[in-house]
């Protein structure tokens, strides 16, 4: 008998992970990649094409965090429709930020502060209502993010 899996894919800066978990609880496989934010990796659908490739056929569903997604419009799209293509199951998509929010919180309020390739403070309260401060790129801030600290 074969066991069904979920999966998700946090897809930044500077990494794209892709983690499967098998329905009797056990980790399947946790695939890194090189960054997939389509404001700065040129490559970025190869990217998530190649992971999506290397899904379980037991996958049932795919959640993708993905930087930039929900920032400009076309971008999103663009991201959505290659997911859509290349996995036509039921999946969710997100910003990357919003994800590890939910991660951290599993639906309760908090506040994620959040220095990796970029910075962002991110607040959602018990009602879902959500918040940012920053998290823009290195063009408007990003004070505290690798970029910043390196440059």
């Amino acid at each position: 008998m074969t066991c069904s899996s979920i999966a998700a894919i946090d897809g930044g800066g500077t990494k794209t992970l892709l983690v499967v978990l098998n329905r009797d609880g056990t980790l399947g496989p946790v695939i890194r990649a090189p960054g997939s934010n389509p404001f700065d990796q040129v490559d970025w659908q190869s990217i998530l094409i190649s992971l999506m490739s290397r899904l379980p056929s037991t996958t049932k569903t795919l959640s993708l965090g993905l930087a930039g997604y929900g920032e400009m419009r076309p971008s999103g799209r663009k991201q959505k429709d290659v997911v859509a293509a290349n996995f036509p199951h039921i999946f969710n998509i997100t910003n990357d930020v919003d994800i590890a929010c939910t991660g951290a919180f599993a639906g309760h309020g908090g506040v994620l502060l959040l220095a990796g390739t970029g910075s962002v403070a991110w607040v959602v309260n018990g009602k879902g209502e959500q918040d940012r401060v920053g998290g823009w790129g290195s063009l408007f801030g990003d004070e505290g993010s690798a970029f910043w600290i390196g440059r």
